[in-house]
């Protein structure tokens, strides 16, 4: 029986490890729609000298990112307009599942960069650190997410009381102390309104 082989996209540390100001410009050109032959001249006039293929194969991935970057775009756009003229906690509920969403992929890259042995480590080995501080910091945004879903609830929950309570002073001033099988109307209202 053949073993199933799996693709793996190695990563280009030699843009990788470009400085920062560099990979912006890089970043720029490559949208602004230059060949990789002319960012590779680019770049070996600043001093760096990465092949062509490299800066393809970073330019293939940069451009998943763009386009992962414009659907997430488009998908805040839909639930926008979708939700236009409802609830702000529908919206905030939506916007959540979408980072968390979003939160989860990153997981799943972070975990798929860990298995191709990507990083700034020893012979291309992870760098611990670094996929450490990224968990911390995915954690504590997903920690941040179920807490404003808490606090959302906790309003819902007010909002709905603060409403029942509304219609019980209007029953109330509808109907007073008038009593139904031995309770009080209001007293009823309260029983079934869940507010007692």
């Amino acid at each position: 029986m053949a073993k199933a082989t799996r693709h793996v996209e190695r990563r280009h540390h030699k843009v990788d490890r470009l400085p920062a100001k560099t990979r912006d410009e890089l970043a720029r050109r490559f949208q602004a729609g230059e060949t990789y032959d002319a960012l590779v001249a680019w770049l070996a006039s600043e001093g760096h000298e990465v092949g062509r293929s490299s800066v393809h194969r970073w330019g293939s991935r940069f451009q998943r990112h763009l386009e992962k970057l414009r659907a997430w775009r488009e998908a805040a756009q839909t639930i926008v307009a979708d939700l236009q003229g409802k609830p702000a906690t529908q919206l905030n509920e939506a916007a959540e599942q979408t980072a968390v969403q979003m939160l989860f992929e990153a997981l799943v890259d972070l975990q798929e960069a860990r298995a191709e042995g990507e990083g700034d480590g020893a012979g291309g080995a992870p760098n611990l650190k670094n996929r450490a501080s990224i968990l911390a910091s995915l954690s504590h945004a997903l920690s941040g997410l179920g807490y404003s879903a808490a606090n959302r609830e906790r309003l819902k929950l007010a909002f709905r009381k603060e409403l029942a309570e509304e219609a019980v002073a209007k029953v109330e001033a509808a109907v007073g102390d008038a009593e139904v099988g031995g309770k009080t109307v209001v007293d009823t209202v309260r029983e079934a309104l869940g507010i007692g």
